[in-house]
């Protein structure tokens, strides 16, 4: 008959503990080992994740909401005037605002002087001459290189800018000193041009209605606005007679400056009106003048 050894309590409360620490020990390092590697496969996908964003980030054009924008090679927007290809492939200088929105139409960036560009409806700047739609075909002239809108002619710019810079470079103040300057009896021939004008009030500080349209057109331009002299008839009070005046473009719309009227105050003011308006005088048959 054989005999069994009975253990003590002690005994099998060791091994009960051994085989459950051991099953303890061998349950946990196999999900240990699972949840290790899957962290570092997690990290490691993270990391090639992150460096193909960086490598692959969006760069160019993009439209949201309407706006467009051009993310440089980081993803970001981009501000100010910038040398970019366009969508058809061709190199354009373009301009983005300070929230890096794309820009089109007449731009005015601020610089030591004034400088007005134009910026068609993909965003390309204008260079050379120009007929623009829906701005009646006038020609305009803007700089070969630099696309910004050029003045009458070199003397009288710089007789417009001395004038201006004794002014403050303000549009306001440069209406009333040319609606201000004493009135003098002078040729009205539209065939003469701007410049001549120009050139003869910037000299003699008097002229006539030609003379005073044609100081303020200078100025206007050296302060980057789209201006043009015309030159025509107006009816007023005393009856059909011939007359010149200014249209610019102003605040999105072309506006009328007629430095002729008379002071402030005893009549309707010539600043920035518009044709048709009530109480104005009634312009007929108006021609651009050449520079």
């Amino acid at each position: 008959m054989r005999k069994y050894r009975i253990c003590s309590w002690k005994s099998v409360y060791r091994y009960l503990v051994i085989i459950m620490v051991t099953a303890v020990l061998a349950a946990g390092t196999l999900p240990c080992s699972i949840v290790s590697v899957h962290a570092a496969a997690t990290a490691a996908a993270a990391t090639t994740t992150a460096a193909a964003g960086q490598s692959t980030a969006k760069q160019g054009f993009v439209t949201k909401k309407g706006k467009t924008y051009y993310l440089d090679e980081k993803g970001k927007k981009v501000t100010g005037l910038k040398k970019l290809t366009g969508r058809d492939g061709k190199k354009h200088t373009y301009y983005f605002n300070k929230k890096g929105v794309m820009q089109t139409g007449f731009q005015y960036i601020k610089s030591k002087n004034r400088v007005c560009y134009f910026l068609k409806s993909t965003g390309a700047m204008l260079t050379g001459k120009q007929k623009l739609k829906g701005l009646k075909g006038y020609t305009y002239n803007f700089d070969q290189k630099t696309g910004a809108l050029t003045g009458v002619s070199k003397s009288v710019d710089k007789m417009a800018n001395k004038k201006l810079n004794q002014l403050g470079r303000s549009l306001k103040r440069a209406y009333e000193w040319s609606r201000t300057i004493p009135y003098k009896a002078y040729i009205a021939d539209r065939s003469k041009g701007t410049a001549h004008y120009a050139k003869y009030g910037f000299k003699n500080g008097t002229g006539n209605c030609y003379v005073k349209a044609a100081t303020f057109t200078a100025m206007a331009r050296q302060l980057g606005y789209p201006v043009r002299q015309v030159g025509g008839y107006c009816r007023t009070e005393h009856g059909k007679t011939a007359h010149s005046w200014v249209e610019i473009y102003y605040k999105g719309k072309w506006r009328v400056c007629d430095p002729s009227w008379g002071r402030h105050g005893s009549y309707m003011s010539g600043w920035m009106i518009h044709y048709g308006q009530k109480g104005t005088w009634v312009y007929l048959e108006h021609k651009k003048l050449k520079n």
